[in-house]
């Protein structure tokens, strides 16, 4: 091919164009200081084999859900060598990849994400300064510890394990996130000024009719400008009001009630909006919270509330693939039962045959017939013998069917085992809420065949939210305000139905931090409970419970009596509630800003266990640990229930045992039952029998005593 002079003189420049992006990409690469080596110490893992392969080059199995492996250096790092980079090669991937700092503890713990599959050879970097908020450089390191996620089986190979000095480039990144965290701020600011502020106007009920919305609106005096506006689900006033608002004017009085048809001509069903007074002349200045639907009496069916159950035995975790085992149940006593519904598997594959149609507000959706098959079975099971099912909603990072991605949060992070769903646009928000409409209608009692859900825990421990209800790193305020709405939909859905129906936020044992998590992975339960009752009071009070986790202090440690005196106080700055301090949880639900009208709120108890080797002492000290559970329980008027967590031990716990049975063994496929299982059976019965009396005795007269007592809560709060 021939150029003529104009043509090579433009190759010529396009050339050196291209030399010097390409020399300026390289400069931006190179590192502005030193680095630290550090070398896998082969003598020290846990749960995984490791060899060298060549020098430097080391390759890796994981054997357990618990693998790590400890490196060290010859010198510490400098104090601006916090970039943690290796090379790796791994096909399957790691998510939940962590680091510890030393000494090691369960404060050293530092989250650090996952490693994408690859079959070629790639380089991991992670900011270390930006994890930690500048902590982790504040001193040299010469040895921390690796832990390679909670999956065994897991094959990596790992090569050139450093701590560098940052380039230019990774210094410009930091500081563009540090604009977006002050961008979060400033957000996160606007929800709780909109959840605070104090209105001159409150749209006091929305009832919902059969063919028509009624609005019920108190205000001594509003400007003639002021009018009623109607948003969607998805969109929140805080953020910015949507440019084509639906308004409409308001009748004259101080009491105002308007009724406006309830679908539009497309099918979509006004329930699922929200409503707001607006002063349309001052810009669209807000003059009240916005109010979702609250009144379902004229379209409830007339479905009876269930059986009040004999006790408040429950049981965890109900799988599906262990049907042969339920009969227990009813040997136990257990009245309560925990069901994970992963709300992604509902829906119907690209490729299923097999699949049942629904149509929501407009939208035609495609489910599993398989999927619904199977709940079916299991609830109507449960609904026949009296057993009330607490289902718990979960979204994972299931993406084989377009609707399954649809209803993933955008800012959800796969390093969480699930995540927040989409309630934040339009395709999520209908996708999710078709799935949710699909359980309420499905099990609301009506259909006996089908059976019935009357509790629905939203979600998983949200204040871990980083690995169990995963929304990305973002302020308190963000993450609860958009959790609170997906518990006001499930709400609205499965009450719409079934006027017994509820909802339940999900807790851990933690309760206050000392201080807020600056990384934004995790939050105060106190905070999240805060939150609740502070969006209760101002977008209206919605039929919601508390489902708590009160584990002991140390999970793999049952004597839960001794945990320590100053982490576990009866205070409500306590930083844990464990069964030994459990008082406090009753004592702080019981404050004016919680109460549903007058009564307390509905507290289950949905997850909590106690480690259990199979040694004599071990045991003794979990049935022990039942004992003296049940008796902190004693009396609580609004306790519906205790989950025990779990039926059988599980290998996937991270080497606790907490069930009532043992690991599955050859011709054991529930393994053997434990001292617990005949103490648990026994619990609440006339006449506790042998198996309690010989916990009892363990157990001693003085932490029974303790656990019968009810202490005096100190209620100031630091």
């Amino acid at each position: 091919m021939r150029f003529s002079g104009e043509k090579k003189n433009m190759l010529l420049k396009c050339v050196r164009i291209f030399f010097a992006f390409y020399l300026t990409v390289q400069i931006a690469n190179t590192y502005c200081g030193a680095e630290t080596i550090f070398y896998p110490e082969l003598s020290k893992v846990n749960q995984l084999s490791v060899r060298e392969e060549s020098p430097g080059e080391f390759y890796i199995e994981t054997l357990g859900n618990d693998p790590y492996i400890y490196l060290s250096a010859k010198e510490k790092s400098k104090t601006d060598d916090f970039i943690l980079e290796f090379d790796y090669f791994c096909p399957q991937g790691i998510s939940g990849m962590e680091l510890y700092t030393q000494p090691i503890s369960a404060k050293s713990r530092i989250p650090i994400g996952s490693l994408p599959d690859t079959q070629r050879w790639r380089k991991a970097a992670f900011n270390m300064a930006e994890k930690t908020f500048g902590k982790f450089q504040e001193e040299g390191r010469d040895g921390f510890r690796l832990d390679f996620g909670t999956k065994s089986g897991v094959k990596i190979r790992i090569k050139n394990i450093k701590l560098r000095s940052p380039t230019a480039n990774e210094i410009k990144m930091m500081k563009e996130s540090e604009n977006e965290r002050k961008n979060l701020i400033e957000q996160d600011n606007k929800i709780r000024r909109y959840f605070e502020d104090k209105f001159p106007s409150k749209i006091s009920r929305v009832k919902i009719l059969p063919d028509s919305i009624e609005i019920q609106i108190e205000a001594e005096s509003l400007p003639e400008s002021a009018r009623l506006a109607r948003l969607s689900f998805y969109e929140d006033p805080y953020l910015g009001l949507p440019v084509n608002l639906q308004i409409y004017a308001l009748p004259e009085g101080t009491f105002k009630k308007i009724t406006l048809p309830r679908f539009t001509e497309n099918g979509e069903d006004l329930m699922f909006s929200k409503w707001i007074i607006l002063d349309t002349s001052a810009n669209n200045k807000i003059l009240s919270h916005c109010a979702y639907a609250s009144d379902f009496s004229a379209i409830q069916k007339g479905i009876k509330e269930f059986p009040k159950a004999k006790s408040i035995k429950g049981m965890g975790a109900a799988d599906f693939s262990r049907m042969e085992i339920f009969g227990e149940l009813s040997e136990l006593g257990v009245c309560h039962i925990t069901s994970n519904i992963l709300v992604n598997s509902l829906f119907a594959k690209n490729s299923d045959k097999d699949f049942i149609e629904r149509k929501f507000c407009g939208r035609t959706y495609k489910f599993s017939a398989a999927a619904i098959r199977r709940l079916d079975k299991v609830y109507s099971y449960f609904s026949e013998r009296n057993i009330k099912v607490s289902a718990i909603l979960l979204v994972n990072f299931d993406r084989t069917s377009e609707c399954g991605r649809l209803i993933i949060h955008p800012l959800a992070k796969p390093d969480g085992a699930y995540a927040m769903p989409n309630l934040q646009g339009k395709d999520g928000f209908f996708t999710y809420a078709a799935a949710i409409d699909l359980l309420a209608d499905r099990y609301s009692g009506e259909n006996p065949k089908a059976g019935r859900i009357d509790n629905y825990i939203i979600h998983n421990e949200v204040d871990y939210a980083s690995d169990w209800t995963n929304m990305g790193e973002v302020p308190l305020n963000i993450y609860a305000s958009q959790y609170v709405k997906s518990m006001r939909l499930t709400e609205i859905l499965a009450r719409s139905r079934n006027r017994h129906a509820r909802v339940f936020v999900s807790l851990t044992h933690g309760f206050m931090r000392p201080e807020p998590d600056p990384s934004w992975r995790t939050y105060s339960p106190k905070d999240i409970l805060d939150f609740l009752a502070l969006a209760t009071a101002s977008e209206g009070n919605f039929e919601w419970g508390l489902a708590y986790h009160p584990y002991p202090l140390n999970l793999f440690k049952a004597d839960t009596w001794n945990d320590s005196d100053s982490l576990c106080r009866f205070d409500f700055s306590t930083p844990y509630i464990t069964p030994k301090n459990i008082d406090v949880i009753f004592e702080y639900m019981k404050r004016p800003e919680f109460l549903n009208g007058k009564k307390a709120r509905r507290i289950i108890f949905s997850e909590q266990g106690f480690n259990c080797e199979y040694d004599e002492l071990s045991q003794n000290t979990q049935a022990a640990a039942m004992v003296y559970m049940w008796e902190k329980m004693k009396n609580r008027n609004n306790l519906e229930a205790f989950h025990y967590h779990n039926w059988c031990d599980n290998a996937m716990e991270g080497g606790l045992k907490l069930g009532l049975r043992t690991l599955p063994e050859k011709g054991k496929p529930f393994g053997k039952r434990k001292k617990a299982w005949y103490v648990y059976k026994e619990l609440g019965t006339q006449t506790e029998g042998v198996k309690c009396r010989e916990a009892r005795n363990f157990l001693g007269k003085d932490a029974l005593s303790d656990a019968a007592k009810r202490p005096k809560i100190c209620t100031l709060q630091n």
